[in-house]
């Protein structure tokens, strides 16, 4: 609690620590729009929640900096949150053309309003999936970045509430809607789902340059497993943040 506290202080100053604590009293949430000099355009996040948190990965601690080769031209944001991620690359990357992929609706409200100054950002409401199906999206109640989606009697899917609905996608179903051919940059961050996108070394991933990804193995096992079996058709491989990057020799970005 404390740590998330800090991260409203370091985001948002007094402003945030007293929404905060405004929040926490009244069960209430406020939107406090965040102003950086690198960045273009406000952000906008909800105090008190997991967006301050998210924040400091993406922007303070900057676990999607790297060594760029060459411009990307395709980055699909998986597991966008509230667009926080697909922001940092816009801004670094203008010319880049970004789908971000989001499948609850509270996040992709805030989402949409995140990405709403950036041309280059494309929203789509669903959940990276193995087929194109609907899909259960439950809340197993930690916070706004860990929404996971599963199968009716999935075991890692419990939860108290009742699980919405909403569309699952696979990659090759993502490139096809936006014309996609190859895939410059993929970032994966979807709480788990990533054993189901990643297993059996898809057909797609040869049309992937490089692969940003955290694994959520303590939630859904075999992740890990999946990962790894993918990872072998790539040439480097290491780890930053929490993020684990493979890459090929044709990728736009590289070590630092």
């Amino acid at each position: 609690m404390f740590k998330r506290f800090s991260h409203y202080n370091r985001v948002a100053g007094l402003r945030g620590v007293l929404c905060a604590i405004w929040g926490k009293a009244c069960g209430s949430t406020s939107i406090v729009a965040v102003s950086l000099k690198k960045i273009k355009h406000p952000i906008f996040l909800r105090v008190p929640s997991s967006d301050a948190d998210a924040f400091v990965q993406v922007f303070s601690d900057e676990e999607y900096a790297f060594s760029i080769v060459k411009a990307p031209r395709t980055i699909i944001d998986a597991g966008a949150n509230i667009g926080l991620a697909s922001i940092y690359f816009a801004n670094v990357f203008p010319e880049a053309m970004i789908v971000a992929i989001e499948p609850d609706p509270g996040n992709y409200e805030v989402l949409k309003r995140n990405i709403a100054p950036y041309s280059n950002i494309q929203a789509m409401q669903a959940a990276l999936w193995d087929s194109n199906k609907k899909i259960n999206l439950y809340d197993p109640g930690l916070g706004n970045w860990a929404f996971m989606v599963g199968e009716e009697g999935d075991a890692h899917a419990s939860s108290s509430q009742k699980p919405l609905v909403v569309d699952g996608v696979t990659v090759d179903a993502v490139m096809a809607k936006y014309g996609i051919t190859r895939v410059d940059i993929l970032k994966l961050d979807i709480e788990g789902s990533e054993r189901e996108v990643l297993d059996g070394q898809p057909a797609w991933l040869s049309r992937v340059d490089a692969i940003i990804i955290e694994l959520h193995e303590r939630m859904k096992p075999g992740c890990e497993e999946a990962f790894n079996a993918c990872a072998s058709a790539f040439d480097d491989r290491w780890k930053r943040g929490e993020n684990l990057i493979v890459t090929r020799p044709s990728s736009c970005i590289a070590r630092l």
